[in-house]
């Protein structure tokens, strides 16, 4: 019986159970498990493979070396017998893709469906292939058939050409997974006998005999679980990648000895154990199964399909069927090879070997073939290297010589002192190829390749070096942009490290100097001479170069550097002298390398300029003037050589800085000082120059008028009261003038005069202004005033805005016009315009002339007019006729058309007005219509009638006299309707038939099933019926497997009727508490709401009662519930946890230890043990639930023990207490 540590878990089923183990350790998707390829690939459609046969999957993935004969593979069948298509089968091809899976690919044989051992991440592997055991494989584990589950195995005959067969596999399963690899035995056979013999023998075997099974290949567990086999373990699948199991073994071969010609059955088969739960898969690599022949090297080594040798070599092939009385033949490129019939050939050129091996007793002869290519050998040329040396030896670099004897990239190089070294290859080669002290030899290169190698001769030789050359150099210190000359001893092959190679050299900067000199191939040992440099200390003399007359200058010299000395020309030393006489002075400094440097500077003597003050005086309109400061220079300062610098305050100018004007030729001021420096050289005087800006007047000229209209004077007047001159010789301020003409004033004030300012003064005549036109007119005419004048130019203001010379004007009143002349004269005219008496005209809308009104009077009495003095007269056209009153202002008339009133003054201008109105005829009957909403409706449906062309109408059958009418027909049904229109006259009768349609009926109810289950909606049959499924189905019934919402619609071709329904499932009861006691276990419910029923096996049988009795301790029950009646039902896992009474830890495997490993997975654990004085000899801990008796490393002695274990139920979440005693028997 198994014993399972997690015990409780949910699940919920459906007519059928699933096995109730879960994984110790859940596998949760990692960051490398969601990466695209992370897992093989089983069963894909990318390889054609996958769509194999099992005939063809054995014959053309799993076998090779066979024969031409398809005969020597009969027989093959799978079990279960599932085909290729069928996408749940339990074997078929692997390919491991892009994953490190050691095999490439090959067939997967499984406890599952075979798809899932790959592809993507699953969770749990626990398929269900619905089979039981298989007795080949119990008798090969050495367990009862019947605790074997899910078996399945693949068979075939075969007739192998050779005496060993032997293939590859890896072993895996989901029971990699904590305690369970202890205890529950998956298993895996690879079975072969001859087909005549009646049992098989087990090959997949480990060296020890021991079969391949979970419980025989793991790591350390536990310590009653400790590792077995171990080196075969290959790790658990902690990434979860590559496959989906738990873990698996190492790549294993099984190997077997067979008689060639022998029919042999083999039969691969796979079970899980005890339950079906976990699958187990076994992966079998392509290709190495071999039953027929192999080709191999001299050492028994196999040779792939294709194998390279280098030019000039050989490889020898042998046939691997060492069978007596076997006969062979070779051949090449298919063609037979003559006297080639040993079990050896050896190759030396490319082509393609076979070999056709006979083997006694067998009908098809075994073969295999090979194709071999030549390889090109790597370049190695001879070469030679040669070294200078003062002796007969020299250290050389042989890999120097590298390049000149291959270029083959990717070659190495080993260097020999013979050749029979070279040749084999072997390691008495030279290690230390970069430093090889030789004198004149040869040595023997090899040239490695990837696959080939070649050898190349390396000739050393040792040449005389020459002496090292010496030095004569004319100085050892350059003066700052000086030279030096530097000479060698040598006349010929010198080379100095400025790269020239005369035998002396000019050097112009400081620095090492190397020389070494060559003879022939040999160049000497390097000789260098350090030349020093003195820079050019920059000598520099400071200080004023002129000074005034009667006064001095202090000239300064400097030099950088420290330690420089200085002598003047004038004899002083030191690096400063005052001077008081013009002239040239001298100095020359001397630097501690003792170079000289000179610099010279000119000292003159300037005289003291003589200055006077000035002013300046000029006129402005404002109260400041542009300024030529410049100008006043001669009257200043007559010196020659001098300059004038202007500044505005006396500190500056005798400074002397920089805050001087810069613009004195066009400097702006009011009246102002400026001081003006005259210098020459450092010499200056400062002279005073006043600014005085005096106001020029700006005078205007007024006129009392724009011209002399007619004879009018006008008189001109000055803005200044004084100062005046009028170009009429009058001194006054205002002038009169009669005659046109150009007048002329200047004003003066002071020495400044204004700029003269002119007028014209122009006469205009008078234009005789008068006004024509008729000044009589009638009401809604006009006429047209005229301003007469003499003359052209003239502009026209008339008094009701009109600027033109005429005026038109429609209403009674005194209109006036201004004329202007060019030079702006005006003259007035007015006249008067009457008008006669108004008439106006209003007539009245005139009412329609229809079936019930059959004439009207028209009605302008409110027309205005001159009573008495008027004519009245009315005019009929366009089909109008007047019946009476023609000469009134009420006529009466029986026909529509325009009618018109004209009426006449008989006074005055005898003005008259006219006015149109017309008078509409409406006599004519509607036309009715008569409008469904729709012709065709459902029985039970109401459908809207409209009539339209009428005013009111009158329906038959039906009340009521407006235009819509809401009908519900329970039969085809004709309606009339008809109407009398706003004018009176009724129109005809229109009518309209409904057909009216059977109602849709439908019989659709909710449903409730199981979930995992499916449910069936009826929506009921009917006369040409059609349905829609908001599912997209469109059959008279739905089934489904998902609770929820589904709506259909149901038409009939005019009828169309939405239903909705609802898909529930039937609840699953809530197991709330097990109670284990004694030997019975009591059930209880959460929420009983109807009559239950309870399992412990499974759901295999039921009772009514929730009370079981016979209950077995530490055992695995599985409990389920469910309402009476329906399938659905819940079941958890539960262990019937107790500690026995006694132990007796003797290591003879029987009650050894109290084990609490069941119970430690609970929440708030605790398991602790007293001996009877209450002293603690035991507490759990998370790796410590076993106690065999020990306290302190020692064996507690006998007696009894008092235990307390304590958890958290994770169904009912109470606390769980057992305790009692335990007696420990220990011999003492």
């Amino acid at each position: 019986m198994k014993k399972t540590i997690v015990l409780i878990l949910f699940f919920f089923f459906c007519s059928f159970v699933v096995a109730q183990r879960t994984q110790n350790k859940p596998k949760v998707a990692t960051a490398a498990t969601m990466k695209a390829g992370a897992f093989i690939n089983v069963n894909t459609p990318a390889y054609p493979q996958s769509a194999y046969s099992i005939q063809d999957l054995i014959k053309n993935v799993l076998i090779t070396g066979g024969s031409n004969c398809t005969a020597n593979v009969t027989n093959v069948i799978v079990s279960p017998n599932l085909t290729a298509t069928n996408t749940n089968r339990s074997w078929g091809y692997f390919n491991k893709g892009t994953t490190n899976f050691p095999f490439n690919d090959g067939v997967v044989l499984m406890t599952g469906p075979a798809n899932t051992a790959g592809n993507s991440f699953i969770p749990n592997l626990s398929g269900n292939l619905s089979t039981g055991g298989d007795l080949d494989l119990a008798n090969a584990l050495g367990v009862a058939n019947s605790e074997l589950f899910d078996a399945t195995y693949i068979q075939f005959d075969f007739t192998p050409v050779t005496s060993e067969i032997k293939f590859n596999y890896i072993f895996a399963s989901e029971e990699y997974d904590g305690n369970y690899q202890c205890d529950f035995s998956d298993g895996f056979a690879l079975l072969l006998k001859k087909v005549t013999d009646p049992t098989y023998t087990n090959i997949a075997v480990l060296p020890n005999g021991t079969p391949v099974r979970v419980t025989n290949i793991h790591p350390y567990v536990s310590p009653s679980c400790p590792a077995i086999n171990q080196q075969y373990f290959g790790g658990y699948n902690t990434t979860n990648i590559e496959t989906n199991f738990a873990g698996r073994t190492i790549p294993l071969t099984a190997t077997a000895t067979v008689v060639p010609g022998e029919t042999y059955r083999f039969k691969m088969v796979l079970a899980d154990y005890t339950d079906r739960q976990f699958d187990t898969g076994v992966f079998l690599q392509a290709g190495s199964f071999n039953i027929g022949v192999q080709l191999t090297d001299p050492s028994g080594n196999n040779l792939p399909s294709s194998i390279s040798i280098c030019e000039g070599s050989s490889q020898t092939l042998n046939a691997s069927v060492a069978v007596p009385g076997a006969t062979y033949q070779w051949f090449f490129n298919n063609n037979l090879i003559p006297g080639a019939t040993n079990v050896s050939y050896t190759v030396s050129q490319p082509g393609v070997y076979s070999v056709e091996v006979h083997v006694p007793n067998t009908t098809c002869p075994g073969n295999a073939s090979i194709t071999v290519t030549t390889l090109p050998l790597p370049q190695a040329l001879d070469a030679s290297l040669s070294v200078c040396s003062a002796s007969n030896t020299a250290t050389f670099n042989l890999t120097s010589a590298q390049n000149s004897i291959s270029t083959t990239p990717g070659v190495t190089f080993r260097y020999y002192t013979n050749l029979a070294d070279a040749t084999a290859g072997n390691n008495n080669f030279i290690t230390n190829p970069t430093a090889y002290v030789s004198g004149n030899t040869t040595l023997f290169v090899r040239v490695i390749g990837a696959q080939c190698s070649d050898i190349a001769e390396l000739q050393l030789t040792v040449e005389a070096q020459p002496a090292t050359p010496v030095i004569t150099a004319s100085g050892t210190v350059i003066c700052g942009t000086g030279s030096i000359t530097l000479t060698s001893n040598y006349t010929n092959g010198n080379l100095w490290s400025t790269g020239e190679t005369t035998q002396s050299i000019t050097v112009t900067t400081p620095g090492v100097y190397t020389l070494t000199n060559t003879i022939g191939s040999c160049t000497s040992p390097s000789v260098s001479v350090t030349i020093t440099g003195s820079a050019d200390p920059n000598l520099q003399i400071t200080g004023n170069t002129s000074f005034c007359a009667g006064g001095s200058t202090i000239l300064t010299a400097t030099a950088g550097g420290a330690g420089n000395t200085f002598l003047w020309s004038n004899g002083v030393a030191g690096s400063q002298i005052t001077v008081t006489a013009p002239g040239t002075y001298t100095v020359t400094v001397t630097t501690p390398a003792g170079c000289q440097f000179q610099q010279s500077v000119t000292v003159t003597e300037n005289p003291v300029p003589a200055v006077q003050n000035y002013l300046m005086n000029e006129c402005s309109v404002t109260n400041t003037f542009t300024f030529e400061l410049t100008s006043a220079e001669p009257n200043i300062s007559t010196t020659p050589g001098v300059t004038f610098t202007y500044y505005t305050n006396l500190a500056d100018a005798n400074a002397g800085n920089t805050n001087n004007i810069t613009t004195p030729a066009t400097y702006n001021s009011g009246n102002t000082i400026i001081y003006v420096r005259v210098s020459n050289g450092n010499c200056f005087q400062i002279a005073e120059l006043q600014l005085i800006v005096t106001s020029t007047p700006a005078p205007v000229i007024t006129q009392s008028a724009p011209a002399i209209c007619g004879t009018d004077p006008v008189i001109l007047t000055s803005n200044y009261v004084t100062g005046n001159l009028w170009s009429t010789g009058e001194t006054t301020q205002s002038i009169t003038v009669t005659t046109p003409g150009i007048y002329t004033l200047t004003v003066s004030e002071g020495n400044c005069a204004s700029q003269p300012v002119s007028v014209n003064i122009v006469q205009n005549n008078n234009p005789n202004l008068n006004i024509t036109g008729n000044t009589i007119i009638c009401q809604g005419s006009s006429t047209t005033l005229t301003a007469n004048v003499t003359g052209t130019g003239y502009t026209f203001a008339w008094s009701n805005g009109s600027n033109a010379q005429t005026t038109s004007v429609n209403a009674a009143g005194t209109y006036s016009v201004t004329v202007t002349t060019p030079a702006g004269c005006q003259y007035t005219a007015s006249a008067t315009v009457t008008m006669d008496e108004p008439i106006n005209i209003v007539i009245a809308q005139p009412a329609q002339i229809t079936c019930i009104n059959t004439s009207v009077t028209l009605n302008a009495s409110a027309s205005t007019f001159s009573q008495g003095q008027v004519n009245i007269l009315w005019t009929a056209s366009g089909g109008g006729n007047i019946v009476s009153g023609a000469n009134t202002l009420t006529p009466v008339v029986n026909h529509g058309g325009n009618y018109t009133l004209t009426i006449t003054n008989t006074f005055g201008n005898s003005c008259s007005q006219q006015q149109t109105v017309t008078v509409i005829e409406n006599n004519q009957p509607p036309v009715i219509g008569l409008t469904a909403g729709s012709l065709t409706i459902c029985q039970g449906e109401s459908v809207v009638l409209t009539a339209s062309g009428a005013q009111t109408y009158t329906w038959v059958g039906i009340t009521g006299s407006g235009n819509t009418q809401t009908v519900s027909p329970s039969v085809t049904t004709t309606y009339s309707v008809s109407g009398i229109g706003a004018n009176g006259c009724e129109g005809t009768t229109a009518s309209v038939t409904i057909n009216v349609v059977p109602a849709i009926v439908s019989t659709l109810q909710d449903i409730q099933f199981c979930k995992g289950d499916s449910g069936t909606f009826d929506a009921g049959a009917g006369p040409g019926y059609t349905y829609l499924w908001n599912t997209g189905e469109t059959s008279q019934t739905l089934q489904v497997d998902t609770a929820g919402t589904y709506t259909v619609t149901i038409s009939n071709g005019v009828c169309s009727v939405q239903l909705t329904a609802e898909a529930t499932y039937t609840p699953i009861p809530e197991i709330d508490e097990i109670i284990y006691e004694g030997n019975g276990l009591t059930i209880n419910v959460k929420d009983v709401t109807a009559e239950m029923e309870y399992s412990i096996d499974n759901g295999i049988n039921w009772q009514s009662s929730n009370v079981f009795g016979n209950i077995l301790g530490n055992t695995t029950y599985y409990v389920s519930v469910r309402y009476k009646g329906v399938n659905c039902y819940a079941t958890v896992e539960y262990l019937t946890f107790f500690v026995p009474n006694a132990i007796t830890p003797n290591g003879d495997g029987v009650n050894d230890y109290v084990d609490f490993t069941a119970a430690s997975k609970y929440k708030d654990f605790t398991a602790t043990i007293y001996d009877r004085y209450g002293k603690e000899v035991f507490r759990s801990a998370p790796a410590r639930t076993i106690w065999g008796g020990m306290y302190a490393n020692a064996q507690v002695s006998t007696g009894t023990y008092w235990y307390q274990v304590t958890w958290i139920d994770p169904i009912s979440k109470k606390t769980v207490i057992r305790k009692g005693w335990i007696l420990v028997k220990n011999r003492e």
